[in-house]
């Protein structure tokens, strides 16, 4: 008896909930015809007839996650509601990406989607279309205290999920491609017709995560930041070259409800390959050291200055600090390794007309090897990969340590850092390419 009091007195406060939600609702879409002074009474009526007249209505919308109409504003064909979890996993983006994410979209006249709005609020994390779906009688206590008339009006509301054909129909406006599936293109039979639908979900969650970026507050904050020559640790996504395209005109409702959320706004990412500026390499001629010139690279400047706001900021000692530290050295390290491979490009044999140390030659210039014996010896006996270590990290402390306190310990750990699996692989394909080319002399 007890839970069972405990059940009801649960089920009292949902509804009581439930109807304030409904209520506050419709005193907002019907606040006009409220400005006059209607009793309780005639207000209750007045939502009581709203409710009817929308359930009756309902079945004139369709849920979807591919439509037809933003191929084509005039296409009457079939729109397709596929949940991410009855579609087929793969590697490229689709709306089986979404999960949990996904939105539905709805088909309709836009004078009813009021009624998609209606069903969408939410209770405690459960919309009421759920609710009704889930046949909660918290919902129906809400809609009418005469149980048969709230049953009947939760029958109506949720045919909206219902499919309103079971037999997909294309369009004449409707884009249409044949697709060779066979091995002989002039026999008809050998091709399968593919009808694109738009996938307004997909589009939608896309939309969202751009607009955030590109509008938003916190990243208004940080491109000022940016404009202002200020840290930020706060990443800034950029969309170079990016398109709008509209669809619906002026009157983006008629092609669907979540194309009326964007305005008819979609957003089109640039297809196009990147724009690849050579530089000719040149010799460093009169350079001591080959990280002076690499540290006056742009991209690694940005880098190396990012990495050192974030030490002086005195960051906390935890697991995070140490990845994003970590990531920014992976960084560099990357930009160093990029930048050493354009020195291949030279003719072998550059480094003897450099004042570069011995051990940044042996590094930068291996191929000199097949030719200047003295060099290859050298380069075998080892020992200046540690030389170039103890450069890397003598550099780096002096980038960084302005106002940071390093020493030998910090000089140590760029140095571990730089003894990584990629070093030593690429030592050895050279050490196993100079061998194989004395072999071939022999």
């Amino acid at each position: 008896m007890v839970k069972q009091d405990m059940d009801d007195e649960l089920g009292t406060e949902a509804h009581h909930q439930i109807k304030i939600l409904i209520d506050d609702f419709l005193k907002e879409k019907l606040k006009l015809k409220l400005t006059s002074n209607l009793s309780e009474a005639e207000i209750t009526s007045l939502f009581n007839d709203w409710i009817e007249q929308s359930s009756k209505n309902a079945s004139n919308l369709q849920p979807a996650t591919h439509i037809l109409k933003a191929i084509h504003p005039e296409a009457k064909g079939t729109n397709l509601f596929c949940p991410p979890s009855l579609l087929k996993r793969h590697p490229l983006v689709g709306t089986h990406c979404l999960g949990q994410n996904l939105t539905p979209d709805m088909i309709g006249s836009a004078a009813y989607f009021r009624i998609y709005n209606f069903l969408q609020l939410e209770n405690n994390g459960q919309s009421l279309l759920t609710l009704m779906q889930n046949k909660d009688s918290s919902i129906a206590t809400a809609l009418s205290s005469d149980r048969e008339k709230a049953n009947n009006l939760i029958n109506d509301f949720i045919t909206i999920i219902k499919p309103k054909s079971s037999i997909p129909t294309s369009h004449v406006y409707a884009k249409q491609i044949y697709w060779l599936v066979g091995d002989d293109p002039v026999d008809n039979n050998q091709y399968c017709l593919f009808s694109p639908l738009y996938p307004s979900s997909l589009s939608y969650y896309i939309y969202q995560i751009i607009r955030e970026d590109l509008f938003g507050e916190i990243s208004t904050k940080v491109r000022q930041s940016k404009k202002d020559n200020e840290y930020s640790d706060i990443e800034l996504h950029e969309y170079p070259n990016y398109k709008i395209q509209k669809f619906g005109g002026t009157k983006p409702q008629n092609i669907s409800f979540l194309n009326s959320k964007r305005q008819g706004e979609n957003y089109l990412l640039a297809s196009v390959p990147p724009v690849w500026k050579s530089t000719q390499v040149k010799e460093p001629r009169g350079q001591r050291s080959i990280f002076d010139l690499f540290g006056k690279l742009p991209e690694v400047n940005r880098i190396i200055k990012k990495l050192k706001h974030f030490l002086e900021s005195d960051p906390p000692k935890t697991f995070e600090t140490r990845n994003y530290r970590d990531d920014l050295l992976e960084e560099i390290i990357g930009e160093l390794y990029q930048y050493r491979l354009q020195f291949q490009e030279l003719t072998p044999g550059w480094t003897s007309r450099c004042e570069l140390s011995i051990s940044e030659q042996l590094w930068l210039d291996p191929q000199r090897c097949f030719f200047d014996s003295n060099f290859a010896i050298q380069w075998r006996q080892g020992g200046w990969e540690k030389e170039i270590r103890h450069r890397f990290s003598n550099w780096m402390n002096r980038m960084l340590g302005d106002n940071l306190p390093l020493g030998d310990i910090e000089q140590a750990f760029w140095m571990d850092t730089l003894d990584d699996e990629i070093w030593r692989k690429e030592l050895d394909m050279e050490l196993r390419l100079l061998e194989s080319s004395e072999i071939t002399n022999a």
